[in-house]
């Protein structure tokens, strides 16, 4: 509860939170402008991909950027980038303003690396190392954000229709400001110099031979990770099955929506989260020792630092 009422680390998960109820809106908003609009579902598809992109792949950039510039700057100015291109899609009419919409993803990109960075040096440094904690909480304020956000916009809509959703987007300019100052005395935490790096090595790793490995084992490694990729790649298509099928007022359609077809791309999606849990479990059980063993079993180790795949 003590992290929780640290101003700064509240400052951060309520911007993640008021970001995400932002990024919540785009199933809503493209399934509510594809009538007006007449939007085919292949152009339905092509911006929900533009805005997921946007928002994801340019994350890296923003992280190498908040690393040499600080987490201030990306932290406020990402929300207050998604908070102004997200009016302007909502001022702008036709098609362009779906455009914006996906130059106002790239504010989310911008605070996602600097916000989940500064939460987890937070209760690193303040909260007796508890960076794990502190990182859940700040998924969590997201993961709420995607929750309440479509609840709230929902009824906006119906009522007000998609300027009734700057009031929401108006929520980006008092917390993106207010995590900006109180990010201004933020330490900048750096690795200590010459600090020894511990990886942890399975047991028998020191008798292996460092031997060249062939192109077909290095696949099979790879396998269990492209597997686990592909179940993650499942668990982000679900805000897209609101975009299925689309309204039948536009379509004109008299017959049986698919439903069936829906529900069922909705529960395979939906099967990633036990498939990811088992991924895990079987994976720490083969590579820490004591994890799912007796008690007689050699204690797990506290930290453990990879370096890549070859790690595993």
């Amino acid at each position: 509860m003590a992290l929780l009422l640290d101003d700064l680390f509240s400052s951060v998960v309520l911007t993640h939170l008021i970001v995400d109820v932002l990024n919540s809106q785009r199933a809503l908003l493209f399934t509510y402008l594809s009538v007006p609009l007449e939007l085919s579902n292949a152009a339905l598809g092509f911006f929900n991909t533009l805005y997921v992109v946007a928002g994801s792949i340019l994350q890296p950039v923003f992280g190498y950027l908040a690393d040499h510039l600080g987490p201030r700057w990306m932290a406020t100015g990402g929300a207050l980038w998604l908070g102004g291109f997200f009016t302007l899609a909502l001022l702008t009419p036709g098609q362009a303003g779906l455009w914006l919409l996906a130059v106002a993803s790239m504010g989310s990109a911008a605070f996602h690396p600097a916000g989940v960075m500064q939460a987890t040096l937070r209760g690193q440094t303040h909260f007796s190392g508890r960076e794990t904690t502190s990182a859940a909480f700040f998924f969590v304020f997201g993961q709420t954000g995607y929750f309440v956000g479509p609840l709230l916009g929902g009824p906006i809509l119906d009522h007000f229709g998609p300027l009734g959703l700057l009031f929401l987007v108006s929520l980006t300019l008092p917390t993106g400001l207010n995590v900006g100052y109180r990010l201004r005395r933020a330490p900048r935490v750096a690795p200590a110099v010459g600090a020894a790096r511990t990886v942890y090595q399975p047991p028998g790793a020191d008798k292996l031979s460092p031997g060249p490995r062939s192109t077909w084992g290095q696949v099979k490694r790879m396998l269990p990770w492209l597997a686990f990729a592909l179940l993650a790649a499942f668990d982000d298509m679900q805000p897209g099955i609101g975009h299925l099928p689309v309204p039948a007022a536009k379509t004109g359609a008299r017959g049986r929506a698919p439903a069936g077809q829906v529900a069922g791309f909705a529960g395979l999606c939906l099967l990633d989260q036990p498939a990811l849990w088992l991924f895990g479990v079987l994976r720490a059980q083969r590579y820490l020792p004591g994890a799912g063993s007796g008690p007689g079993s050699p204690e797990r180790p506290r930290h453990l630092h990879c370096g890549g795949f070859s790690d595993f």
